[in-house]
C-alpha cells in the first residue's frame, strides 16, 4: 500500500451565503498546518487539543485561531481575514467538517501540542539569549 492511498481526501461542505448555497472544499489539518497554527496561536491550540475548549468557547475567545483553522483547512492560508468575516453558522459548519477529517485523538495531540509549544519557546529563548550575548560582546 502506498502512502498516497492513506491521504485523507477532501470533503465538500455546503453553506449559505446571501441566501445562495455555496460549496466549500475542506481538508484535514496536517502536522505542518498545526505547527503554523501553534506558532501563531499556541495557547489556544494547546487548550483545543487538550479538550479544554469547546467549539463555542473557541469561537468567543479565539476568533483569529478559528479563522486560521478555516483558512488552513480550506487550503487558503492567505485568507484568514476573509475567514473571520464568515457568519457564525458557516464557521461552525466548516470547522466541524475540518475537525472530522483531521481525525484528532485529543490525548495524543494535547501532548504533541504541549511539546511543540515547549520547543518553540525554547528556540525563542535561545534566539533571545544569542542576541543578548552578541549585544554584550559589542559593548
Amino acid at each position: 500500500m502506498s502512502l498516497a492511498d492513506l491521504v485523507t481526501q477532501n470533503e465538500v461542505v455546503t453553506i449559505k451565503v446571501k441566501n445562495k448555497k455555496v460549496d466549500v472544499e475542506v481538508y484535514p489539518l496536517t502536522i505542518g498546518d498545526i505547527g503554523l497554527l501553534l506558532k501563531d496561536y499556541g495557547t489556544q491550540v494547546e487548550s483545543l487539543f487538550a479538550g479544554t475548549t469547546s467549539t463555542a468557547a473557541l469561537l468567543q475567545k479565539a476568533p483569529e485561531l478559528v479563522a486560521g483553522i478555516i483558512a488552513y483547512g480550506t487550503r487558503n492560508p492567505e485568507e484568514i481575514e476573509h475567514a473571520k468575516q464568515l457568519s457564525f453558522g458557516n464557521q461552525v459548519k466548516i470547522l466541524k467538517a475540518i475537525w472530522a477529517l483531521t481525525e484528532v485523538e485529543p490525548e495524543e495531540l494535547g501532548n504533541m501540542a504541549s511539546h511543540l509549544l515547549e520547543g518553540i519557546l525554547q528556540v525563542a529563548g535561545a534566539i533571545n539569549t544569542s542576541k543578548l550575548a552578541m549585544a554584550a560582546e559589542k559593548s
